[in-house]
């Protein structure tokens, strides 16, 4: 008779619009995962998970959860400028961590979260998404391939629909998000070093101004 694997049970930080429209139906379509609590320090966001995630509980803080000795890992979904302290407090809690991207807003805080990582016997991941897409699977398949001969120079372009407007705080504000170089720019950054299996020696980068 054959044994079911074990559920990994997940506690997920930050209940806004990527929890809600990527992580979690994602987790939904994970057999061998297991959503048993939310947090976070919106007391409406949680709210709104009740009738989709009835079974979840529900806590207003990151602490709160980390204590939950139910959970074994962590997703940390929260504005960039959290980053570090809630994850080195998962790893303190013994929980495994998946950090949503950027690291953190600044090198300092990055080597530490890095180092923190190496030293921890718990598995620790920056959510690089793009990395799995299936046509950048196909263009790293090809690079490693030799096919193109040297590569030279690379270009990438990223867009998506948003003036800002509507953007939530940690968005608009460099010192909760760190800016669009951030946030948007490192999927770039990420892509050409995955792609390329090189590091990155420097970066130039220039915008027109802001219009408001």
């Amino acid at each position: 008779m054959s044994v079911e694997p074990a559920k990994l049970k997940i506690g997920l930080i930050g209940c806004g619009k990527v929890a809600i429209e990527h992580h979690l139906p994602s987790l939904k379509r994970l057999a061998r995962a297991e959503l048993v609590a939310v947090a976070d320090v919106h007391r409406e966001r949680l709210d709104g998970l009740t009738q989709d995630y009835p079974a979840v509980t529900r806590y207003n803080s990151a602490r709160d959860l980390l204590d939950d000795p139910r959970i074994e890992a962590v997703g940390v979904l929260t504005p960039t400028s959290s980053h570090h302290e809630i994850s080195l407090a998962a790893l303190d809690a013994g929980k495994h961590v998946f950090l949503e991207k950027p690291l953190a807003l600044s090198k300092k805080e990055c080597d530490q979260l890095v180092e923190a990582g190496r030293k921890s016997r718990l598995k620790t991941m920056v959510c690089f998404n793009l990395r799995w897409h299936r046509l950048i699977l196909q263009a790293k398949e090809i690079l490693s391939s030799g096919r193109l001969g040297f590569i030279v120079a690379i270009r990438s372009a990223y867009t998506h629909c948003r003036d800002g407007r509507t953007a939530p705080d940690w968005h608009r504000k460099i010192c909760l998000g760190g800016g669009v170089t951030f946030n948007e720019g490192v999927h770039h950054i990420d892509l050409w070093r995955f792609l390329l299996q090189q590091e990155i020696e420097e970066i130039f980068a220039f915008h027109a101004p802001s219009v408001t």
